[in-house]
């Protein structure tokens, strides 16, 4: 049997054997009744991919991704957990044509819990070893119209600190301040209010000068109204 086949079955069957229906209950709704949950939650589930991983030959990168995409299909969301674990640990064997994957992954079953996962650990560690590529993928993120796409590309910088582009942050939460959309304008204010901790003069000087809308502008300000 295919090493990749055979870390699926095991998947599966841990995940199905290991439910707890209170806690699926909990979990289905934290995220809007989006997504059935096994109710398997995250140290539970880390431990059995850490058993099945010790049993198990390691996963190649394409044998990681191959497995992903067959998780995403599945409709319990721990699916989906389980399959951004496992990109996790092979984020720097990246090849420049993985940003199909990884799009794939940004905008199907796309909500916040996994997408912002993607943008801040997937996207980011794609992008550091391509750098050359953001500017292409991101513009055409930005014009596909898909909200989750766009979220991306404002969050992917999140963890950047000093090395963030400031320019480039800034294009793109000029272009989508007008959203009428939560879900850009809550990463608008995250991706400002986190970008503060670095420099909260630029962040205070971004607000002043450009419109954003009452929900960023709280979010972006949090940090800094906490130190006046």
């Amino acid at each position: 049997m295919a090493n990749d086949t055979l870390w699926l079955e095991e998947i599966e069957w841990a995940l199905q054997s290991n439910q707890n229906t209170d806690n699926a209950k909990s979990m289905s709704a934290y995220m809007k009744n989006h997504f059935p949950f096994p109710g398997i939650k995250k140290p539970e589930r880390q431990q059995l991919i850490k058993e099945i991983s010790l049993q198990n030959e390691p996963l190649t990168k394409n044998e990681t991704i191959k497995i992903a995409r067959k998780l995403w299909h599945k409709p319990e969301r721990e699916y989906q957990y389980v399959a951004l674990s496992l990109l996790n640990k092979q984020e720097k064997k990246f090849n420049l044509e993985d940003i199909e994957s990884i799009e794939y992954f940004l905008s199907t079953k796309s909500w916040w819990d996994t997408v912002d996962m993607l943008a801040t650990n997937t996207v980011a560690s794609y992008f550091n070893l391509f750098p050359k590529q953001i500017s292409w993928v991101t513009n055409n993120w930005m014009k596909s119209g898909n909200k989750w796409l766009q979220r991306s590309c404002i969050l992917f910088q999140l963890k950047k600190k000093s090395q963030t582009d400031v320019s480039l942050l800034a294009g793109f939460i000029t272009q989508l301040a007008d959203s009428p959309d939560f879900f850009i304008q809550k990463a608008i204010g995250w991706a400002l209010r986190e970008y503060s901790k670095t420099d909260p003069d630029f962040v205070s000087g971004f607000i002043h000068q450009h419109p954003l809308a009452s929900l960023s502008k709280r979010e972006a300000l949090k940090v800094i109204n906490q130190g006046t």
